[in-house]
């Protein structure tokens, strides 16, 4: 459309006159259609701008299915919020994206602050059932990222800051693109036995 080249012209110029690359993606007006956009500054042998390098691709399709992946994915925040089961969802590196009320409760911060951790945040005090810290390799994700498999029954212990133990046995299901790539996972704790330590 003439809107999406006075765009792509505007990007022209301004590598044109700062030679510095340009990659971006625009949706061409009142259409489903997305581009990929690379505008690219061609230098001489001499270092000299010699022009641009126009590179425009149809990613529509893979526009599609992110969209029907973030609908998945607000569909199952919807569905844990409300589950009995205290529930989190971390990204591929472990970082929390998801706690319910539940598990607010069970591990004892507020979900802002459980927001800002990773899965094996030292302040979560996650150890095996001898208090020894558990080894990175051995968390619950990791299993879940080199297998692509669920866990079952993962028995970990959590340490409150009221000097309280809790048991927990934990499910975890990866959660995988559409390249079959592990991006997270959802893990549901349940309490086995809670310990006063005082």
């Amino acid at each position: 459309s003439s809107s999406l080249l006075a765009k792509i012209y505007e990007d022209v110029r301004s590598v044109s006159e700062t030679s510095a690359k340009i990659e971006k993606t625009i949706q061409a007006e009142d259409s489903d259609v997305w581009y990929l956009i690379q505008i690219l500054p061609y230098l001489d042998e001499k270092g000299n701008m010699g022009g641009v390098v126009v590179s425009l691709v149809n990613i529509t399709s893979q526009k599609k299915i992110e969209k029907a992946f973030e609908m998945q994915y607000d569909l199952l925040k919807g569905i844990l919020e409300t589950s009995p089961a205290a529930t989190i969802m971390v990204n591929q590196e472990g970082q929390i994206n998801f706690v319910n009320k539940q598990a607010e409760t069970i591990l004892g911060f507020h979900r802002d602050t459980l927001l800002k951790m990773r899965i094996d945040s030292p302040e979560l005090n996650i150890t095996d059932l001898e208090g020894h810290p558990i080894s990175d390799e051995n968390m619950p994700l990791a299993t879940i990222r080199k297998t692509k498999k669920q866990i079952d029954n993962y028995i970990l212990c959590v340490h409150k800051a009221n000097g309280h133990q809790v048991v927990m046995s934990v499910n975890g299901n990866p959660i995988v693109n559409e390249k079959n790539e592990v991006d997270g996972a959802v893990f549901k704790f349940e309490k086995v036995a809670e310990l006063n330590k005082n």
